[in-house]
């Protein structure tokens, strides 16, 4: 459930959230997307859900369905319309419903820790436990 969660999470990120969230070159919607199929199916198979619920992870899903497509492939890995395309503000009210469903507050995403493999470099995707504000203990 934790996976699950942390992908509405994700999905119902701002912008800047979501674009923080991966390493530069990577296609954002796309992972976000790919990231939330993947464990839509695994937690409404091993999980109960209401009727309710499963409602609003269907109506995200079919919207998502509706603009797959490689017509559609500026949409998916630009980060550009992560922050201006109305579709991404549908996509996050979408995804605010189901956390809404399940009574989950929103908080900020962790990073998937996938590993990324480009020309030059590899990058798996954790926080940086050292840099993060969060993690200041004040000494």
């Amino acid at each position: 459930m934790i996976m699950f969660r942390n992908q509405i999470l994700a999905l119902a990120s701002p912008a800047d959230v979501q674009i923080s969230l991966f390493p530069q070159g990577v296609c954002i919607g796309d992972e976000l997307v790919s990231d939330f199929d993947h464990h839509k199916m695994e937690f409404v198979t091993n999980h109960e859900v209401t009727t309710e619920q499963l409602e609003a992870i269907e109506a995200l899903d079919q919207f998502l369905t509706e603009l797959s497509g490689p017509h559609n492939e500026v949409f998916w890995c630009d980060p550009e319309p992560l922050r201006d395309d109305p579709r991404w503000d549908r996509i996050r009210d979408l995804a605010g419903a189901v956390l809404r469903c399940f009574n989950w507050k929103y908080s900020r995403p962790e990073k998937d820790g996938a590993t990324y493999i480009f020309d030059d470099h590899v990058e798996i995707n954790v926080e940086d436990l050292e840099n993060n504000p969060a993690n200041d203990t004040g000494q």
